[in-house]
């Protein structure tokens, strides 16, 4: 019986000490951001980042999702590309698959994309970590907004 009772009390330990706390806050992304976004805060991103420029007519995509520990899964989802004739009218263009490592980071450097030239192009995603770990794994997605780039 006592056997029982120290397996019963260990589980719950550690399933006490996996949980945290989540809290809702508005913040912007480090770096060229256009929009506030709502962060799931647990820690897991230490640092994020997302641009895009012009390189031979295409739109290229730079991005940083870095941690502090090899996380499960770390990187981009829901990934969208965005097109305006205007600069402030925006419409889903294409979106991409998600772009998921098993690491402490994820960078794209000029990831490039076909896109119609005439228009304004920006991307919208997701930065996404997921720690390892088998009880209750912490999750982390930070909404972000690229500045936006005409291609002629």
């Amino acid at each position: 019986m006592k056997k029982i009772s120290k397996i019963s009390a260990l589980v719950l330990s550690i399933l006490i000490l996996n949980q945290s706390s989540i809290t809702t806050i508005s913040a912007y992304s480090t770096e060229n951001s256009t929009e506030t976004s709502s962060v799931k805060t647990v820690g897991l991103i230490t640092l994020h980042s997302l641009s895009v420029q012009c390189v031979n007519h295409e739109l290229a995509i730079t991005s940083r999702t870095i941690s502090n520990a090899e996380m499960k899964k770390i990187g981009l989802k829901n990934i969208i590309i965005q097109q305006s004739s205007n600069n402030s009218t925006w419409s889903e263009y294409v979106t991409l698959d998600d772009m998921l490592v098993n690491d402490t980071k994820h960078e794209l450097y000029n990831y490039t994309v076909d896109v119609t030239p005439g228009y304004y192009y920006r991307v919208k995603c997701d930065h996404y970590a997921k720690e390892k770990g088998l009880f209750f794994p912490d999750e982390e997605s930070i909404s972000n907004t690229s500045n936006s780039v005409y291609i002629n």
